[in-house]
């Protein structure tokens, strides 16, 4: 493909089941191959400490179905790891999903109000969750290119791998923990995969799994 001189290279087939590490083994070995005079894609990753494990292998572009997918299912972006809207500790909330978040979400709803929304079936709260969720990861990116131009992209990728990291773990031991929840999320994905043909009937998202 390299010698094809071609203005453009894609990496895909990733992200379909393989695991977090097989994920990264193959990126890092296949980015560096490619020209750095060209745009490299990455097809259909879209976790963030998987852009970030692949930002540093030199990936330039990326799409991906699991920002919105996870908005309309309310699991939403946060640097503390996956926030599930429709948790009880959130219906009096006052807070926005992320008070650092510049997005029309986070400066106009509380989490209470998204919550209500989320356990009402309202429409608009797969909007509000795909909106927050594809613009919290847009403006990671932004940070991230940011951070590669002032040299300092290895300290901050470092800092938000253990905050993001640590958010990960207490996800899942919160899920573990409420059977109940988990089953409400399978029944949830299970009405999303009716409603917008999605090709992933997965129930709760796994926060540590490619897109």
């Amino acid at each position: 493909l390299v010698e094809m001189d071609l203005p453009g290279y894609a990496i895909g087939g990733l992200a379909v089941g393989e695991g977090p590490e097989a994920l990264r083994r193959t990126v890092a070995f296949s980015a560096p191959r490619l020209p750095a005079d060209r745009p490299r894609y990455l097809m259909g990753v879209g976790q963030p400490l998987d852009l970030l494990d692949a930002i540093e292998a030199g990936v330039d572009l990326f799409d991906c179905v699991l920002p919105t997918r996870n908005g309309r299912r309310g699991y939403l972006f946060t640097p503390d790891g996956p926030l599930r809207i429709a948790a009880r500790i959130h219906e009096a909330s006052d807070e926005p999903i992320d008070p650092d978040c510049a997005c029309e979400v986070c400066s106009s709803y509380s989490r209470a109000y998204l919550r209500h929304l989320f356990r009402t079936g309202e429409h608009v709260a797969f909007t509000l969750g795909s909106l927050h969720n594809v613009t919290w990861l847009v403006d990671l990116v932004r940070r991230a290119r940011a951070e590669i131009l002032a040299g300092t992209y290895a300290a901050f990728a470092t800092a938000f791998r253990a905050r993001y990291g640590a958010g990960v773990e207490a996800f899942r031991a919160a899920h573990a923990a409420d059977p109940d929840a988990a089953r409400r999320s399978a029944a949830a994905a299970a009405e999303d995969d009716v409603r917008f043909s999605s090709s992933d009937p997965s129930g709760p998202p796994d926060p540590g799994q490619g897109g």
